[in-house]
């Protein structure tokens, strides 16, 4: 499977599968999979911080207003997006050992690969991002202790 970096409104528009994320840009987790609203459903959701050249992208898609439920969301006057995860979700870490769902905590850095569904339910219609792999990145110590 050919895969790429999303850069262009296309890939989104046309269900592709991308990547989010890069070594020296990784995505971070800002909300991981709650055990109170997600628990009994198949899909969970995990809300990540996103770099702006991506962000961009997504709003581009939401000023197209193909869809009336935006992609972008605004929390703490930053956006995220959600994805959805599951039990097909490819998880590892760096070195490709297998990671838990239960790995998917806040601040945890990662790099993601997506394909965007479209969707309609009554007078709703939106684009949703099913997560097919995450790799989990260890966060790189930036000082040093005394």
């Amino acid at each position: 499977m050919s895969l790429t970096n999303l850069d262009h409104i296309d890939q989104v528009l046309n269900n592709d599968v991308f990547q989010l994320g890069n070594e020296q840009e990784p995505c971070t987790i800002r909300f991981g999979v709650s055990k109170l609203f997600d628990q009994d459903k198949p899909n969970k959701t995990i809300k990540l911080f996103i770099s702006d050249e991506e962000i961009q992208v997504f709003k581009n898609v939401d000023t197209q207003q193909i869809v009336n439920h935006k992609i972008l969301h605004m929390h703490d006057n930053m956006n995220h997006i959600n994805v959805k995860v599951n039990a097909d979700t490819r998880i590892v870490h760096k070195d490709g050992t297998i990671a838990s769902i239960n790995e998917l905590v806040p601040e945890q850095e990662c790099l993601v690969i997506l394909k965007s569904r479209r969707w309609k339910m009554e007078d709703k219609t939106g684009i949703s991002l099913k997560c097919l792999a995450i790799r989990l990145i260890p966060k790189q110590m930036d000082f040093d202790f005394i």
